[in-house]
């Protein structure tokens, strides 16, 4: 052991002996101590907790992810965003709509799934975004191409703190990104898209991402399906 190291040991040990001594004097002769082994790390999402004991762990806060995400310059799109765009909207939504990653109009305004055609898909489900959650798996705009999948790794805690913190019912993917982050699978999008699976056993319905949808109109009848499931689930869950 390193002569540094012994020392500093040695100091310690003789602190914490003259402390016990302390407490032997002012009467206190049996003194409880958790066994250490029996304390576990905080899961994912989950930070430590200095209640008196009554409790080791509890759940982090959205302000608190945002707070770790800070000035984010953890991958080469820090480089080119306008700013990073966090999850917006109600905490306690039981629905959250996960985008893939900023457009333009989102760097602009700092607005997840930003624009007019995801304000009127809310509209027409009878929601608007003060009533949810809504947020993107990539938090800076990767320009005019998709994201590179290490740009999406980094991301990828972030968004599933959010979703531990809000819990919702469920979860709609916008998007081939959102999608294959949530399903963790390499299953083909248009094979899975429109067809419920779990993601922490929430509900995830896959659908359109909007942007995509303004470049294929065509196809906006069979996302308005799939968020008609959406709010039959929804009903039946009431």
């Amino acid at each position: 052991m390193p002569d540094q190291l012994q020392k500093s040991l040695s100091t310690t040990l003789n602190e914490v002996r003259a402390w016990l001594e302390d407490l032997r004097a002012l009467g206190l002769h049996d003194l409880q101590v958790a066994d250490l082994r029996e304390l576990q790390p905080c899961p994912p999402g989950i930070v430590g907790l200095d209640r008196g004991g009554d409790s080791a762990c509890r759940q982090e806060t959205l302000e608190e992810i945002r707070a770790d995400l800070s000035d984010c310059q953890r991958c080469p799109l820090c480089n080119s965003r306008t700013r990073i765009i966090f999850g917006a909207g109600i905490a306690s939504s039981r629905i959250v709509f996960v985008g893939g990653a900023p457009g333009k109009v989102a760097d602009t305004t700092g607005e997840p799934l930003a624009g007019e055609l995801f304000d009127r898909i809310l509209f027409a489900m009878g929601m608007e975004r003060s009533s949810v959650y809504a947020c993107e798996v990539v938090m800076c705009r990767p320009g005019q191409r998709v994201p590179h999948q290490d740009e999406i790794a980094t991301c990828r805690s972030f968004l599933q703190r959010q979703l531990a913190v809000i819990a919702p019912q469920i979860i709609v993917a916008m998007g081939e990104i959102p999608t294959s982050v949530l399903s963790d699978q390499s299953e083909d999008f248009g094979k899975i898209r429109g067809h419920w699976f779990k993601y922490q056993g929430i509900d995830v319905m896959p659908t359109f991402d909007p942007a995509y949808l303004l470049l294929h109109p065509h196809e906006k009848r069979e996302a308005w399906n799939d968020l008609k499931e959406v709010l039959r689930r929804m009903r039946q869950e009431d």
